[in-house]
C-alpha cells in the first residue's frame, strides 16, 4: 500500500468509526450530554477525509475550493444565523419572563458572537497593515472562545432536535411536568407553556384508555410566594375544567 492511498484510507476509516461509535453510544444511552458534540466532531473529521480525497483525486481546482472552503463560509453564515436567532429569541424572552438573567443570558452570547464575527472581519482587514500579526494574536483567544460557543449552540441545538423523536412518548400513565419560575401566584408564559405541553399528554393519554395522572414538580424559592407545584397545579385544574380526583397532584 503506498503513502497516498495510507492517506486517504486513513482519514476515511476514521470518519467511519467516529460515526459508527457515535451512532452506537446514542442508541444505547441517548440522554448523555456528550451526545450534543459528538455529532459535530463527527462532521469535522468527515470534512477533513472529504478534503483529503479531492486533493488527492480530484483536478478541478475549484471543486477542491468548494470542499475546502465551503464549510468555512457555511460555519460564518451559521454564527451570524445564530446571533440574529438569538437577538429574536432574546426579545422573545425579555417580553415572555421579563429582564430576568436567564431571559438576558441570549442576548448576552449574541453579543459575543457578533464580537467574534466583527473581530474576524478586522483580522482578515489587518492582513495587509503592519499591525496584522498584532491584531490577529489579540483576536485569536477571542475567535476561538466565539468558536466553541458557536459549535456547543449548534451541537446541542440539533441533537435536541434529534433526541425530541427519540423514543417519543404519545400517551403515558403518569406526566411529570418540571416547575420553572412563577410570576407572582401564577407560572409565566414559559413555565404555562409546559404545564400545557403536560396537560395535552394527559388528556391523549385518556383519550388513549389511559387512567393517566398529572404530576406538577416543583419547590418553592425564597423569593417565590408559593410552591411552583402548587401554582401549576392551579394553572392546570383551570385549564383542563375538573380532573378526575386524583389527576391533578402537587409534588
Amino acid at each position: 500500500m503506498t503513502p497516498v492511498m495510507v492517506e486517504m484510507i486513513v482519514p476515511t476509516v476514521l470518519a467511519l468509526v467516529a460515526w459508527v461509535v457515535t451512532l452506537w453510544r446514542i442508541a444505547a444511552e441517548p440522554r448523555r450530554s456528550g451526545h450534543g458534540l459528538a455529532p459535530v466532531g463527527c462532521v469535522f473529521v468527515t470534512w477533513v477525509s472529504a478534503v483529503v480525497l479531492v486533493e488527492r483525486l480530484v483536478s478541478d481546482d475549484d471543486v477542491a475550493r468548494w470542499v475546502e472552503f465551503g464549510p468555512v463560509v457555511v460555519g460564518l453564515l451559521v454564527s451570524i444565523g445564530v446571533g440574529i436567532f438569538l437577538v429574536r429569541n432574546s426579545a422573545t424572552m425579555i417580553r415572555r419572563e421579563g429582564r430576568g438573567l436567564v431571559a438576558l443570558v441570549p442576548a448576552a452570547v449574541e453579543c459575543v458572537l457578533l464580537a467574534g464575527v466583527a473581530g474576524s472581519a478586522v483580522a482578515v482587514g489587518a492582513l495587509a497593515s503592519e499591525f496584522a500579526l498584532f491584531v490577529i494574536l489579540l483576536a485569536l483567544p477571542l475567535l476561538f472562545a466565539i468558536l466553541m460557543i458557536v459549535v456547543e449552540l449548534i451541537g446541542f441545538t440539533l441533537y435536541a432536535l434529534i433526541y425530541g423523536r427519540l423514543g417519543r412518548v404519545e400517551s403515558a400513565d403518569v406526566v411529570v411536568v418540571l416547575g420553572a419560575g412563577l410570576s407572582g401566584d401564577e407560572p409565566t408564559p414559559l413555565l404555562a407553556g409546559r404545564v400545557d405541553r403536560g396537560i395535552e399528554l394527559f388528556e391523549h393519554s385518556r383519550e388513549q384508555g389511559l387512567d393517566p395522572v398529572l404530576v406538577m414538580s416543583g419547590g418553592k424559592g425564597a423569593d417565590e410566594v408559593l410552591a411552583e407545584a402548587e401554582a401549576m397545579a392551579r394553572y392546570a385544574v383551570r385549564a383542563c375544567g375538573c380532573p378526575a380526583p386524583g389527576a391533578v397532584n402537587v409534588a
